[in-house]
């Protein structure tokens, strides 16, 4: 008889987008161009990713991490990263859920890693990493550390901010004066990129028509209001460790010629006037 060939099937699986997303270990990028790093849309099951990311040139100091506004993830599921910092300290920071705020390492590279439990999955996450060269971010923070602020003559509004990123080590001083004779409060209202590390700090000082003097530590809470100094001057200390640095902040005054109820955020400290005169009578 004839010999029939039977033959072969092969049913070749296809390699799923989360497929390649687990087992891609990350990159080195030459250059100073941007580069988007995300996730599968949606991500999958029970999904775990380690990767690392660097920047070779040796001008890259910094990387902003900016996130598509599409970013979501369940609220279980996590995305960390981790750098070492400039004095050897290793920072770790999570994403999860769908605010995600932009977020600056201090570092030429990081490391990432993902997760995921086997139930609801969103869209995932995608961040552009953007290299920033120590040349434009020092002249940034030193122009910031030197300006010793302003006296406004005129009845509006004026935004004060600081350097974006601001840098390590910083010790800022600076004084704000609203000079017209009617003005009697100030009312602050902080930008929403305000973004200060836990560790670094931001007070806001006046002294009131009393004479007592008021200290305002800055925390994420003051984002949820605005702030009624009782003065038409006040002092800003801003002051930064060597690890984490952020955005920074970005807020605007307003003169007021009408008092309105002062409001506050943070952590208050208050001196009264006739604290300070015992104060100045023990020295």
């Amino acid at each position: 008889g004839q010999a029939v060939d039977q033959g072969f099937k092969f049913t070749l699986t296809p390699i799923s987008a989360c497929q390649i997303f687990a087992e891609d270990e990350g990159k080195t990028f030459e250059g100073l161009d941007s580069h988007i790093i995300e996730s599968p849309h949606p991500y999958c099951d029970d999904i775990y990713v380690s990767q690392s990311y660097s920047f070779s040139n040796s001008s890259v100091k910094q990387i902003q991490l900016k996130f598509n506004n599409e970013t979501n993830m369940e609220t279980f599921d996590n995305l960390m990263l981790t750098y070492t910092a400039p004095n050897n300290k290793e920072i770790a920071r999570r994403f999860s859920g769908q605010n995600v705020t932009d977020y600056y390492i201090n570092s030429n590279e990081f490391s990432l890693t993902f997760n995921s439990d086997y139930s609801v999955n969103y869209y995932g996450y995608s961040f552009e990493a953007i290299p920033l060269s120590i040349g434009q971010r020092l002249y940034d923070c030193v122009v910031f550390e030197n300006d010793s602020g302003s006296e406004f003559a005129e009845l509006k509004s004026q935004n004060i901010q600081s350097s974006h990123p601001y840098c390590d080590e910083m010790n800022v001083a600076q004084s704000y004066n609203f000079t017209a004779n009617d003005v009697v409060q100030i009312r602050i209202d902080f930008s929403p990129t305000t973004l200060v590390e836990v560790y670094d700090s931001l007070v806001l000082a006046y002294e009131d028509s009393q004479g007592d003097s008021h200290h305002i530590k800055y925390d994420d809470g003051c984002l949820d209001t605005f702030l009624i100094l009782d003065a038409s001057l006040f002092e800003i200390a801003f002051s930064s460790d060597v690890s984490t640095t952020l955005y920074g902040y970005e807020f605007t005054a307003t003169p007021l010629t009408e008092r309105q109820t002062v409001q506050v955020c943070g952590q208050v400290e208050t001196t009264t006037s006739s604290e300070k005169e015992a104060q100045i009578l023990l020295q």
